[in-house]
């Protein structure tokens, strides 16, 4: 049972099959690609995590079909690729989910796994995309907003209840910060009415004597960047 375990000698592959194999790779790392840019979130996309994707897919086919069975080459790739270093933070940890699918899909492609590498492409890319479809995981759906007001000590939030509650569905006070120089920093979540734009609450509230600054981010789909 164990007379190849040991095997030195290379694994003859025909140059048809290291073609296709790698072909069909890349193929399949294009459909994780288009999922990925459908349901991608946040700010923080960048081109070069596309490339990314599809050299670590096609990488991880050409290893596995060099390597096959022979066990000392796996151990000696192995041993090469913990020495490597990435310098770039991945803001969204949905991203490094995204890497390792492109690396099993090419490793099942180069070790000849046809269906699994085509089944397991199918199924998360469509277990995905019903995730992002349907919101799976929002923790919230009362909110979509985040309003920031830095204003000076005189500026109540109660003057504009009048104007945001016929123009705002739900909003929560997260809280109220002083500082020394005599200016405020008020914080608040808000889902606006369907016919209401957050730019038209931005350009009021701006209009406003003791407002200084205004700023409204989006309460879903936002990474640091």
């Amino acid at each position: 049972m164990f007379s190849n375990f040991y095997n030195i000698t290379p694994t003859e592959i025909s140059g048809g099959l290291i073609l296709f194999n790698l072909l069909l790779t890349f193929v399949l790392e294009m459909i994780i690609i288009y999922v990925y840019k459908k349901t991608r979130h946040g700010l923080s996309y960048s081109e070069s995590f596309i490339f990314t994707l599809i050299i670590i897919g096609v990488l991880g086919s050409a290893i596995m079909m060099a390597v096959q069975n022979n066990v000392i080459g796996a151990i000696a790739i192995f041993g090469a690729f913990t020495i490597i270093r990435f310098r770039s933070i991945l803001k969204e940890t949905s991203d490094l989910a995204y890497i390792f699918f492109a690396l099993v899909v090419g490793i099942a492609v180069g070790l000849n796994h046809y269906p699994l590498a085509l089944i397991t492409t199918g199924f998360l890319s469509l277990l995905i995309y019903l995730f992002h479809r349907f919101g799976f995981g929002t923790v919230s759906d009362s909110f979509d907003f985040l309003l920031i007001i830095n204003a000076e000590k005189d500026f109540d939030i109660k003057m504009t209840d009048e104007y945001l509650d016929k123009r705002v569905a739900r909003r929560e006070l997260l809280h109220a910060k002083y500082f020394a120089d005599d200016t405020k920093e008020i914080s608040m979540s808000f889902l606006l009415n369907d016919d209401i734009s957050p730019t038209e609450i931005s350009d009021h509230l701006n209009s406003i004597k003791s407002v200084r600054t205004v700023e409204i981010m989006t309460g879903r789909n936002t990474s640091e960047f």
